[in-house]
């Protein structure tokens, strides 16, 4: 083929352990926590850790690729849109609402738990009557989850 035009490179599939979902996994050289392994070789490209918020995201969609150029720092959003334009995810309707991707409760839950913890109620007690555990009522009414249900 005519040398001038760029071909696009190869998947480097990770030659170590994988998890259950196809991904490579390692131990991170700037954490020292084990993690997916196109996270640290990204880290380490980087020359830095990733920050909270930030993943990386494969252009090729084969989980075990360490290719530099297959991987991208992204958000989990955009992660996920990328995913469900690609046709590699689907939307489940199972817990979708109000709230969002795979809730299982509803705005009014959500009401319902601030209002009966405002009333003196236990975490634990109101955990009972809905599908969460406790430490997701405890982050509703801390305000760390679903804040934006008023």
């Amino acid at each position: 083929m005519n040398g001038n035009i760029p071909q696009p490179t190869e998947c480097e599939i990770w030659p170590g352990a994988k998890n259950p979902r196809g991904y490579g996994w390692r131990r991170s050289s700037f954490t020292g926590k084990a993690t997916t392994a196109h996270r640290c070789i990204m880290e380490e490209h980087l020359g830095r850790a990733l920050v909270k918020g930030e993943v990386v995201a494969h252009s090729c969609d084969t989980p075990s690729c360490v290719n530099v150029e297959h991987l991208r720092v992204a958000t989990q959003s955009e992660n996920i849109l990328e995913a469900y334009t690609k046709g590699r995810a689907k939307p489940t309707t199972k817990y979708t609402n109000d709230i969002g991707y795979r809730s299982p409760l509803k705005p009014q839950d959500v009401l319902d738990i601030r209002a009966a913890r405002e009333t003196g109620e236990t975490h634990r007690s109101i955990a009972e009557r809905y599908p969460v555990k406790e430490g997701a009522i405890q982050a509703i009414c801390s305000g760390r989850n679903l804040s934006h249900i008023k």
